[in-house]
């Protein structure tokens, strides 16, 4: 967006934040998309997955791993238990 085309859609009148806008500038420089007609899919579950607790400082946080391997999901969860307190 340049500042010609605001000015244009503006009246010619440069926007500031006392300027008030007029509806074709409010368009012109953020335009309102229409919204899609099909939702958005879900992602499908994972067909692997492991919630945890751990001490990160002095905060408790829990981890969520999720993984389309079982096997791979368990080392990282190992990694992340061996590297953190458990909870």
């Amino acid at each position: 967006m340049t500042v010609a085309a605001e000015r244009l859609a503006n009246n010619g009148q440069p926007i500031t934040p006392q300027a008030p806008l007029t509806p074709v500038a409010v368009e012109v420089i953020a335009p309102v998309k229409a919204k899609s007609e099909t939702p958005a899919q879900p992602l499908p579950e994972a067909p692997a997955s492991a919630n945890c607790y751990v001490h990160i400082g002095q905060h408790r946080v829990q981890i969520t791993l999720r993984d389309a391997d079982e096997s791979r999901l368990l080392e990282r969860l190992s990694k992340i238990l061996s590297a953190y307190q458990p909870a």
